[in-house]
């Protein structure tokens, strides 16, 4: 302390003596200082500052690290010698994607004062800094026609294993592949890994847990992403899109959107119908603007920047052009003022819109048996459902009285529960669920028989399934069953032709068309006795001691039956053919026939132009005269 004391001591005395010394220097003295201010700060209190030469030095040192060459930029000052502030090109680029990371400055972006070479270092490992050099690399390898996956650091990291690290990265790929398709969630990743080494395969170690599964399952979307958007730039002209909503486990609205296009097979050198998942988004509101924001992000994969600018659309160099557009009715698609269909539409005006085919034969059955026979027959398959849905000890009972039934009776082989009619496959559950009704009613009524006389149930219960047996034990049900399966056979065809998991091909649409409408022509002209499963039923009804029974199950009056339901189901099949005109444009079968002939190209080939007897050709060209 005393030093310090002293030598604050001496400084003091210095500053004392040269402004004394200044003052009798007088004016010279201040000109001094003048002169020295004018120059500008002395060599201790002035900046650090670097030259160019050293500048392109440090891009050259640290190229082979840390790529310098490529972001490292500077502005020089007037005479272009020294370096004023450094900057880097790249995070100035994509600024925007980069704001919302951790840690994220705009001091590199907007430029450095600070000219050590630390600070250069420091950015160069930063993580804002590695997120901006993987999204020009990404952008640079998209642009040049390669993969994404190409330019991750487990992408890279690939093209420098040996071969059996190799060997076992491949096996992994192949493992998430199968799980996602067979939907086997990612936590079931390191079990299946244990499983592979027990069977005594070389899995590794690296790469084990349910993320990397992820990461992996990930890499394998985008490398078939790419690989199918650059065949569809390459193979077709145009190109239509599918789009439906879903919800996600967390029950979070999603919007699916899938592409369908034509496409030469190189294999097989035939033109087929292709339909390809292209992306899921969330929308920001559930209206048509919200929709129209999910389908512009999707199309932007495609090539088409905005999908309401019809130059846009158009313009795209070596890019297929949308021409049609897929969803359900829903009106907020296909309002025609304010919904999807109608925005679309009023800047696309070629714009193909289409409602889901399958859906709308749906709607046609729900408006055609509305109010009729089939409302009865409807809530009989509900309740019988929900009898045995949840009760393993009904089912279990259930089965016993089939196996029973068996031996008196022919039962047709399948199952024994009643079959849900409400399903994601629409008429063809329902027409299940009767089906199910008309093989297995004895058994039914057999086990409800025994159920009212249980008295482990509930009073209520009992009292409830009393009154399900009486009415159930009426033939008219029975009878209504049997007919609405034939009835309903004819749109139900046609439905599962259009939800194959092959794309559905226009002339099987169009021959299915016509054919269901056909076969609904016929049985309105048709006695319904005559009808395939009424007549079986018919048949396998016996008579004991002069009443009619049916699996042991008595009929009264089953002729009266018969007769009131023939009213009932003709009128609703008349009913159907009016409602599926209606929603599907049956009142022209002339010219699906017409254009059944011309879509039917590979019949051509046995054409010949220039026969004047040819009947085929004479065909065809009625149906271009049509």
């Amino acid at each position: 302390s005393v030093i310090g004391q002293k030598s604050g001591h001496f400084r003091a005395l210095s500053v004392r003596v040269e402004v004394s010394t200044d003052v009798m220097a007088g004016r010279k003295r201040s000109a001094s200082i003048a002169e020295d201010a004018a120059a500008g700060p002395s060599k201790k209190t002035s900046k650090r500052t670097v030259s160019k030469s050293t500048f392109e030095k440090w891009q050259r040192v640290y190229e082979r690290d840390h790529q310098t060459l490529t972001w490292l930029r500077c502005d020089l000052d007037r005479d272009r010698r020294h370096v004023v502030s450094l900057f880097c090109s790249v995070c100035r680029k994509y600024e925007v994607s980069l704001q919302s990371l951790k840690n994220f400055s705009r001091t590199w972006i907007a430029g450095s004062t600070n000219q050590k070479v630390s600070n250069v270092l420091d950015h160069a490992r930063s993580d804002v800094h590695k997120a901006a050099m993987a999204k020009m690399t990404a952008d640079t390898v998209k642009a040049s026609g390669g993969s994404a996956v190409l330019t991750s650091a487990i992408g890279r990291s690939m093209c420098t294993l040996d071969i059996e690290t190799r060997a076992r990265m491949k096996r992994k790929f192949d493992l998430c592949f199968v799980m996602a398709k067979e939907s086997i969630a990612f936590s079931k990743y390191p079990a299946l890994l244990q499983l592979e080494e027990r069977h005594g395969v070389d899995m590794g170690h690296a790469y084990g847990t349910a993320e990397s599964a992820k990461s992996f399952t990930g890499f394998i979307a985008k490398s078939q992403r790419q690989g199918f958007l650059t065949s569809l730039s390459t193979s077709t002209r145009f190109f239509s899109v599918l789009m439906d909503g879903t919800t996600d486990v967390g029950n979070v609205e999603e919007e699916l959107i899938a592409i369908v296009y034509r496409a030469l097979d190189d294999t097989s050198r035939q033109v087929a119908t292709c339909s390809r998942f292209l992306s899921l988004h969330s929308p920001k509101r559930a209206d048509a603007g919200g929709l129209l924001e999910c389908l512009g992000e999707a199309l932007k994969l495609v090539g088409i920047e905005s999908v309401l600018d019809k130059d846009s659309v158009l313009s795209v160099s070596g890019k297929p052009v949308l021409i049609g557009v897929g969803t359900d009715g829903a009106s907020v698609n296909v309002g025609e003022q304010t919904g999807l269909k109608g925005q679309m539409q009023s800047a696309l005006p070629w714009l193909f819109w289409s409602w889901c085919y399958a859906h709308r034969i749906e709607l046609a059955c729900k408006d055609a048996f509305s109010s009729s026979l089939f409302s009865s027959i409807q809530e009989m398959l509900l309740r019988l459902y929900y009898i045995y849905e949840k009760s393993a000890k009904k089912s279990r009972e259930l089965e016993n009285i089939v196996t029973d039934l068996g031996e008196a009776f022919d039962l047709v082989k399948g199952g024994n529960r009643p079959i849900r009619s409400c399903g994601t496959r629409w008429i063809t559950h329902k027409r299940r669920a009767l089906q199910r009704v008309v093989d297995r009613y004895g058994a039914y009524i057999a086990h409800l028989s025994t159920l009212v006389e249980d008295s482990s149930l509930k009073a209520v219960d009992r009292a409830r399934l009393k009154g399900y047996l009486v009415k159930w034990k009426q033939p008219k049900l029975l009878v209504g069953c049997a007919m609405y399966i034939d009835a309903l056979k004819p749109v139900s065809l046609l439905s599962l032709s259009l939800q194959g998991n092959d794309t559905a091909d226009i002339v099987i649409s169009i021959e299915s068309t016509l054919k269901s409408a056909k076969t609904l022509q016929s049985l309105t002209q048709k006695d319904p006795s005559q009808w395939p499963k009424l007549k079986l039923l018919r048949q396998s009804t016996k008579e004991v001691d002069g009443e009619q029974q049916y699996q042991g199950v008595p009929l009264d009056n089953l002729d009266a039956a018969v007769d009131q339901c023939k009213t009932h189901v003709v009128a609703d099949v008349e009913r159907l053919r009016e409602k599926m005109k209606e929603r599907l444009g049956w009142t022209d079968t002339e010219l699906l026939r017409a254009l059944l002939v011309l879509v039917e190209t590979q019949s051509w080939q046995q054409k010949d132009p220039d026969a004047e007897d040819d009947e085929n050709m004479t065909e065809l060209q009625a149906a271009v005269q049509y």
